[in-house]
């Protein structure tokens, strides 16, 4: 026992008091990680749902004008292979001929990334396995990309044209662009789609 003046200290009661308080936040700390850690796992696992809800409904929407645009393609050669005369062709007729091969339209596919950007908002993201994070942030970049690509395109097809009488090189990158690009933009985002929710299944 230790005595200072009149206060009577038991050491041995003081270490227990000091010991009870130290346990006690302790376990405090301990509840309050636990917790955290279970908010964490529901806010991911939300975040995971919906982002994997969201990339189907993309590549549902994109799978459909797939096969839209195969079919709007295959009619614009065919137009083209018929007023190609000479092997010459116009800009005008390239324009006349995409118009006539796409009556119900010709457009960029809009993915949307609303669950994406609620995740990033949050701190959903961070929580995320590597190897997922890094996958979703290419996938929704490229996705972005590719929008940006096909707008650039259709907006040059959907500009009138210069009359530059025949011009070959006008029509056959024109061509390219319409025909090869785009479709290839789509098949490739197709494919990261598919890889994509490959991955998300596992997790």
């Amino acid at each position: 026992m230790i005595h200072l003046g009149r206060l009577h200290i038991n050491v041995s009661d003081l270490i227990v008091e000091i010991v009870s308080i130290v346990i006690a936040i302790l376990l405090a700390l301990t509840v309050n990680n636990w917790q955290q850690h279970l908010k964490d796992r529901a806010l991911l696992r939300e975040s995971l749902v919906n982002i994997r809800q969201e990339i189907q409904a993309n590549n549902a929407a994109l799978q459909q004008e797939m096969r839209h645009h195969l079919a709007v393609a295959a009619g614009f050669d065919k137009l083209v292979a018929d007023n190609l005369q000479t092997e010459r062709i116009s800009s005008k007729q390239v324009r006349a001929a995409f118009i006539q091969s796409s009556p119900t339209g010709f457009h960029t596919v809009h993915g949307s990334s609303t669950a994406w950007q609620i995740a990033e908002s949050s701190h959903a993201v961070e929580l995320m396995p590597y190897s997922e994070r890094v996958t979703l942030t290419k996938l929704y970049s490229e996705q972005a990309t590719h929008e940006l690509a096909e707008q650039k395109v259709f907006d040059l097809f959907a500009s009138p044209t210069p009359s530059s009488g025949n011009n070959f090189f006008y029509a056959t990158v024109g061509l390219s662009l319409v025909l090869g690009d785009v479709v290839g933009y789509e098949g490739y985002l197709a494919r990261d789609y598919a890889a994509s929710l490959a991955q998300l299944n596992k997790v």
